[in-house]
């Protein structure tokens, strides 16, 4: 009992406790170094690494673009050479230059029947198959080939890695240089076999069906059939005019080209190569073929050429194919062969070609392993050192925790007893300080806390009664609450009722949408339902048509015949319809306001609105405009007016917007009605016009044939026979003639779309003849060449002069009439004129809609349609339509 009354006291506790801190803090601070410092190897060798590899990355990016761009520039002059040979061979024929040509030393090269050119002083070997025609043809474009023996000695030692340069026709006469009796390598080849006698004609890289560019291509590497070892060829078309002559060629030593990629090594495993536009090897690094590939590969010269035009498609370079193949320049970390590699890549532009260079990543990393290495061997020292301080510092602490025990726990126990008499009701309790550091502070503070004790149980009595009060108080606004939520309940459901009337207003619109197919009728409706739920005392719709905007439907207190005749421009609405345009509401909640918007209303009353009708509206003082939207387009607008300033609020706004898109719709839906119509209407006019085309024309054609035919024999019947039958036969023939022009005239007018396929022009001219034939008029016309404007102003001109014949023949009463199309002062113009009786043209001719639709149709398209006409003195119609206007 005495031991475990000893283990209970506070003392041993407190040093019990102490050691076992420390020896918590021991474990912790070694535990802490030991991390932080695996952390730092782990840290550094990582950081290293990423810092070689950044550096590497960096410079094999700069390589990599450097040895693109010199590779580029090396082949892109070789193609380049072909080229220049190309253009000085057509410069050549064109000029008809004539270059010396010996043409007697040709002989025959037994026994494939060859012929070549056997001068020892020839400058270029030539060889022409057995299966070649030597005509005059023939004779002529080897004279004209012979040209290239100026420039091939000057061309090919420009390009270090060129072997040779050559030149052959589509009939596969051969012209090469330099001269190395390239006949006798030639014999028996198969490329001169006579199954591929259209080798450069149909299946040459360069040929039209392969090439039709005309650019310089080049072939996948081969083996030279003539002994010169790996080579890879540039090819560029020859064309005189648009007549294909035959390739001018450039060998290139791939071999050279490869000790160029060998000298590529930022380090001992790296390796070069290059891709071409389609994908394929063109040349690579002898240690990178093997591993680019994934399988052994031996150095003959045949098995690289196999090799090095094998597509990479399938290798571990697929995913980063895309990337070479696009022209792209980069930087990818991937696997090669089995190994992770750096790969960087850059574009050879004038090939179409790239360059990658393959860096092992380990060859990158190699100098961080020695940097990690050092540094573990630091962190061990660090931490024998660390684990020393600590264990010093627990034994240190230990002691000292023993020596100060006694004078702690004594007035931690004066404590515990003033406790253990305030939970038993003791207020009074007084606790001895005997000392002043921080414990005996405590010992203050706890007399000072039996104090406040006191007085708050005494404080606590008064705040009971005073609690007691408020909750009565409480209770009584709890029920004046009560009242009020259900007040704001009958106002929300009253709400609700409006909402759900102006849901089933937009519904009724809604489905009248789909049964009311009458544009104006349709609009009158939703005005009608619009105040239903928007209370408005003059409301409009208005639809853009060109440049003007007409008036659709009114509600209002002006009458509706007047309201419907208000036609303002958009220029006329100024910052309104700017605004409009951008698919904006434009509310004036008093028009007397100084905003851009209501000075552009006011300014509306002195152009388009009249007097009567701005008497009519003079008492409305709020006016809204909202814009009607279709696909993006403002193609129209709603307006609202009201009498009250502020009338139209955000809510009263949002429902009009429901009703302007409603109205949208309507328009749209009378438009797609009207285009079916229009359809229907033309099928209707295309099969009359097929109808007619198949028996009428045909038939008249047909009699007109005949009476021809007819008046040939009578030519040779006696003088007397001839006498009696040659009028009425020339009168059959006028007839037929003249119904023939009336009937395509006929035709053309049901079928106008011809007017894409058969030009302006050829339509006018119809019209014209129709009208000599029809009605005997002296018709003059200077209609020129087609003009080039778009489909839509051609038929906007047709239908004009077709209206103004039209007019000319029904009221002019004239004799003579003179059509022309022409250019003007930027503007594309069509008169039409006429010596008829002319009219006054400031009246009025009610009933009669054709100088309306005639300026209508023009204006749509932007033009400007000009009538000039008096009493006697004839009438001239001149439509003038802007270079610039698209139609439509």
């Amino acid at each position: 009992m005495h031991r475990l009354f000893r283990f209970n006291r506070l003392s041993t506790k407190l040093v019990l406790a102490v050691a076992l801190f420390m020896l918590l803090f021991l474990v912790t601070v070694v535990t802490a170094v030991n991390l932080g410092l695996s952390r730092l190897q782990r840290d550094a060798a990582h950081l290293s690494s990423a810092a070689l590899i950044q550096q590497g990355r960096t410079d094999l990016q700069k390589r990599a673009a450097l040895d693109a761009a010199l590779n580029n520039s090396q082949l892109a002059r070789a193609a380049s050479l072909t080229r220049m040979a190309a253009a000085y061979l057509v410069a050549a024929a064109h000029n008809g230059e004539q270059t010396a040509w010996d043409a007697t030393q040709f002989q025959a090269y037994p026994p494939y029947d060859l012929l070549y050119d056997a001068n020892p002083d020839r400058i270029t070997d030539l060889v022409v198959p057995s299966y070649v025609t030597m005509d005059d043809a023939q004779w002529a474009r080897i004279a004209q080939s012979a040209a290239l023996d100026n420039l091939f000695p000057s061309l090919l030692p420009q390009a270090p890695d060129a072997i040779a340069i050559y030149y052959q026709e589509t009939s596969m006469v051969f012209r090469y240089y330099p001269v190395i009796n390239v006949v006798q390598n030639l014999a028996g080849s198969p490329g001169l076999a006579p199954e591929n006698a259209r080798y450069v004609l149909e299946e040459s890289p360069a040929s039209p069906p392969k090439d039709p560019q005309r650019l310089t291509v080049w072939d996948p590497p081969y083996v030279d059939n003539i002994g010169l070892g790996l080579l890879i060829t540039a090819n560029t078309p020859v064309y005189f005019g648009d007549a294909y002559q035959g390739v001018v060629s450039i060998d290139l030593s791939l071999d050279r080209l490869v000790e160029q990629l060998q000298k590529i090594q930022p380090t001992a495993g790296s390796y070069a190569f290059i891709v071409d536009e389609n994908g394929r090897l063109v040349a690579a690094a002898t240690n990178g073929i093997a591993r680019l590939l994934n399988r052994t590969v031996e150095k003959d010269a045949e098995q690289l050429a196999d090799i090095l035009g094998v597509s990479l498609a399938d290798s571990d370079l697929a995913t980063i194919l895309s990337a070479l193949l696009q022209g792209d320049a980069g930087l990818e970390q991937t696997t090669v062969g089995g190994e992770e590699v750096l790969l960087a890549f850059a574009p050879m532009p004038d090939l179409g070609w790239s360059l990658g260079i393959a860096v092992p990543l380990a060859e990158l990393t190699a100098p961080a392993d020695v940097l990690t290495a050092e540094t573990a061997l630091n962190a061990n020292g660090i931490l024998r050192l660390t684990l020393g301080l600590v264990i010093f510092f627990f034994v240190a602490a230990l002691v000292g925790v023993v020596l100060t025990n006694r004078r702690l726990t004594r007035p931690i126990a004066d404590l515990v007893r003033g406790t253990d008499a305030i939970s038993a009701g003791d207020l009074d309790v007084a606790i001895p300080v005997t000392t002043q550091d921080e414990l005996g502070q405590l010992a203050v503070s706890f007399n000072n806390m039996t104090a406040v004790l006191r007085q708050t149980s005494a404080s606590l009595q008064e705040q009971n009664q005073t609690l007691q009060a408020e909750m009565a108080e409480r209770q009584q606004a709890e029920a004046t609450l009560r009242r009020s939520e259900e007040e704001h309940r009958h106002e929300l459901e009253g709400r609700v009722a409006e909402r759900t009337r102006e849901l089933l207003t937009l519904l009724d619109v809604s489905h009248n949408l789909t049964l009311i197919m009458a544009l104006p009728e349709l609009l009158q409706m939703i005005l009608g339902k619009l105040g239903e739920v928007v209370e408005y005392a003059a409301a409009s719709i208005t639809i853009a048509e060109g440049e003007l905007l007409q008036q659709v439907a009114y509600r209002g207190p002006a009458a509706e015949e007047l309201a419907l005749t208000v036609r303002p421009s958009r220029q006329d609405l100024g910052q309104i319809w700017t605004q409009l345009e951008r698919g904006e509401p434009v509310v004036i909640q008093d028009l007397d306001e100084e905003t851009p918007v209501a000075a552009a209303y006011r300014a509306l009353s002195p152009k388009v609105v009249t007097e009567e009708m701005y008497q009519a509206n003079s008492y409305l003082r709020a006016w809204l405009a909202l814009p009607l939207r279709l696909r993006g387009q403002t193609v129209g607008m709603l307006a609202l007016q009201h009498p009250q300033p502020g009338h139209f609020s955000h809510q009263r706004m949002d429902l009009a917007l429901a009703f302007a898109n409603q109205a949208a719709i309507a328009i749209e839906n009378a438009r797609l009605y009207e285009q079916a119509q229009s359809l229907a209407a033309l099928e209707e006019r295309q099969k009359l016009a097929r109808e007619l085309h198949d028996s009428v024309s045909q038939a008249l054609y047909g009699i007109a044939l005949g009476t021809r035919t007819a008046s040939k024999i009578i030519s040779s019947l006696p003088q007397e026979t001839q006498a009696r039958l040659d009028e009425p036969v020339a009168y059959i023939l006028q007839l037929a003639e003249a119904g023939l022009s009336e009937m395509r005239a006929l035709i053309f007018e049901l079928r106008p779309e011809s007017l894409e396929s058969e030009g302006l022009v050829v339509a006018l001219e119809k019209q014209t003849a129709a009208l000599r034939a029809r009605h005997r008029l002296t018709v003059q016309t200077d209609l020129g060449t087609e003009p080039d404007v778009p489909l839509p102003v051609k038929e906007v001109c047709y239908r004009v002069s077709q209206e103004a014949l039209h007019n000319i023949v029904k009221h002019a009463g004239a004799s003579q009439v003179s059509v022309g199309l022409g250019v003007e002062d930027g503007c594309f113009t069509l008169t039409i004129q006429d010596n008829g009786q002319g009219f006054d043209t400031s009246g009025q001719f009610p009933g009669h809609l054709g100088l309306t639709s005639m300026r209508e149709r023009v204006e749509r398209v932007g033009g400007e349609f000009q009538i000039h006409s008096s009493t006697t003195q004839g009438t001239t119609i001149i439509v003038a339509i802007p270079l610039t206007a698209r139609g439509g």
